[in-house]
């Protein structure tokens, strides 16, 4: 489709970032630069605004860290629980055609049984067949 812009991610020190990630970290170059140039700072209020600006991304870091764990446990527990699920179904499909082959068996004895008795009956039927 001619119509669509394939979107390219951008990297940054090895670090692929998608659009929203690359203007966020575009307005942080911004804001830090601001900063940084502002004369009318003092050079320990830059370094706390810098300080300040690393304590919130460790923080949101660790936020991520922990969401991303909190994924990794419900991937988890859905490999266990649909790994239980297909065990039991595989069990549920051996069950059936355990069943299936047993009634297949049945079926050849019930046969057997009828020829059995059909020669049973075209013996006494027959008494000329009757050797002995």
């Amino acid at each position: 489709d001619e119509g669509r812009v394939k979107k390219r991610a951008k990297t940054v020190g090895g670090i692929s970032l998608n659009t929203s990630q690359a203007l966020a970290l575009q307005h942080m170059k911004g804001e830090l630069l601001g900063i940084l140039q502002d004369g009318r700072k003092s050079s320990w209020e830059k370094k706390q605004w810098v300080m300040t600006q690393l304590v919130q991304l460790e923080e949101q870091g660790v936020k991520f860290q922990c969401r991303a764990l909190e994924l990794e446990k419900q991937r988890m527990k859905w490999i266990k629980f649909s790994s239980g699920k297909e065990r039991e179904m595989e069990r549920m499909k051996i069950e059936n055609e355990r069943k299936r082959l047993e009634n297949q068996r049945m079926v050849l004895l019930l046969r057997q049984k009828e020829i059995e008795l059909l020669m049973v009956e075209q013996r006494s039927a027959n008494p000329s067949c009757v050797t002995g």
